[in-house]
């Protein structure tokens, strides 16, 4: 299967808008969603580029989004712990498990997800525990999965 269309979360972030530039730039219709379009309108320009408002929790968010995607680009992730969504435990292992469980309702099989240096299920930081989790979680997806 040719990937034309690739939908990128955390797209609006520090590592996403350098990756929606370089997707855009090699030809490939990119979708990003995000809690607030205005945040990232910086990503208008590029040409390909659909932004799209979006709470990438809320399942039928996710499936909307989905809809026509080839493959998906998970680059979420809070340096910081904090409460509710903002927390590493759901920024990181609970969204994966969203995102990859929308993939397969939506028949999207290529999967990156993003993680980080060190990380492990047995981790020696919140942060790298929750990571490592998340890479548990993209693995065994069920999904063509890059970590």
């Amino acid at each position: 299967m040719d990937i034309t269309t690739v939908c990128v979360f955390g797209g609006s972030g520090f590592v996403g808008r350098h990756v929606c530039h370089q997707l855009a730039a090699r030809g490939y219709r990119v979708r990003v969603p995000t809690r607030d379009p205005e945040r990232a309108k910086q990503l208008i320009l590029l040409p390909t580029m659909e932004l799209i408002a979006a709470d990438v929790h809320d399942p039928d968010d996710l499936a909307r989004v989905l809809r026509g995607v080839e493959a998906v680009i998970n680059l979420v992730g809070v340096l910081h712990d904090g409460r509710g969504r903002h927390s590493f435990a759901q920024a990181h292992v609970a969204l994966a498990r969203k995102v990859a469980a929308a993939c397969r309702q939506e028949g999207v099989r290529r999967y990156l997800h993003m993680s980080a240096l060190n990380a492990d299920a047995k981790g020696p930081s919140a942060y790298l525990l929750s990571k490592g989790e998340a890479e548990t979680v993209a693995r065994n997806s069920g999904l063509d999965v890059t970590v």
